[in-house]
């Protein structure tokens, strides 16, 4: 795309108009990703897409002025055609991903589906980016971006395909009952277990397969692919800065990997301790129910032993003589040893 396009007699920045288009590129992505399985994948994705695109392009676009404040007192209507370099697009980018999180949290979303519907939505705004700002050198991460995106929505949702199981197991061990007032049930509200049931529902698959995937394709690519003119030679262990960041990318998705195995051993293990002990803990609901049918059984057995009450609703001391509970029985007339007739 040029770097101004003319319309009528407005002039706009070409590099700007990129960066709207990716941004809707990936909105578009994270809609069709969160259609594909609606249940599973439902969330406030648009609201913080569109946070996330605002505090991206505000920082890439403005960030220049941390560099060079002076632009604002001698030059301000530079502002509306400058735009920041790549240091002002990765820190926008990286200001956008912590908005993307700590937004999604205060929701009430798992941090572990956040970051799949981050990675959807950043695969969907690389596509377009690296389709439209330079084709002739950015063609193999487009390719790359498309094949991520094509698995990361066309793959079903874990969460779909294990529903059915997990439900009938947890109806059939789970006492659906609300705790008692001052109490608090102890399998709710748990970090632990938070963590554990989001890992075992596949949340934070997605993050990890785009990480892996943009990590060893992009930095495959940068091996072989012409260079930008506009591309730094490299600097560190023969690399450049891109080339470094495809492997902290892969790298971070190996981390999430480790996390996601280390919370769900965790809930293996809380479940079986849970199961073991019978939902331990004498003020759990569950457990009060269970003590409530005991309770309810032992007394019914002894009424049941006892001829259980009158019919007129009188105590044991007011049945028959014939009754040994009764308070009429008489030990010499009608105990074992009475006489003879």
């Amino acid at each position: 795309m040029p770097e101004v396009i003319e319309i009528g007699g407005l002039a706009l920045n070409g590099m700007m108009l990129t960066a709207l288009i990716s941004a809707f590129a990936g909105y578009g992505a994270l809609w069709l990703w969160k259609v594909r399985a609606r249940g599973s994948r439902s969330g406030p994705w648009g609201d913080l897409a569109v946070g996330a695109a605002a505090i991206a392009i505000f920082v890439w676009k403005f960030g220049v002025l941390f560099r060079d404040p002076s632009i604002l007192l001698e030059q301000p209507r530079l502002l509306f055609v400058v735009i920041g370099s790549g240091a002002e697009a990765y820190a926008g980018v990286t200001a956008a991903g912590l908005f993307w999180i700590w937004q999604a949290r205060r929701m009430g979303v798992g941090m572990l589906r956040a970051l799949d519907a981050l990675a959807v939505s950043a695969a969907g705004g690389l596509l377009a980016w690296n389709l439209l700002s330079a084709p002739e050198y950015r063609w193999g991460y487009a390719l790359v971006c498309a094949a991520l995106l094509a698995l990361l929505i066309g793959r079903r949702a874990p969460e779909a395909d294990r529903t059915a199981g997990r439900t009938e197991g947890a109806e059939s061990r789970t006492f659906h009952a609300e705790p008692a007032k001052g109490e608090a049930s102890e399998t709710y509200g748990r970090p632990e277990t938070d963590a554990a049931k989001a890992a075992a529902s596949g949340d934070g698959e997605a993050a990890a397969l785009a990480g892996y995937v943009l990590g060893a394709g992009c930095l495959a690519v940068s091996l072989f692919a012409e260079p930008a003119p506009w591309v730094r030679p490299p600097e560190r262990f023969g690399l450049t800065s891109t080339q470094l960041i495809f492997i902290a990318a892969g790298l971070a998705a190996a981390a999430l990997d480790v996390y996601r195995a280390r919370a769900g051993r965790k809930g293996r293990t809380f479940d079986a301790r849970q199961d073991n002990a019978g939902l331990r803990g004498n003020t759990s609901p569950g457990r009060r129910l269970l003590q409530m049918g005991e309770q309810q059984d032992r007394r019914e057995r002894k009424d049941e032993t006892y001829g259980g009450p009158s019919a007129d609703g009188r105590n044991r001391k007011d049945r028959a003589p014939s009754d040994p509970a009764g308070a009429g029985f008489d030990k010499k007339n009608d105990g074992p040893n009475r006489p003879s007739v």
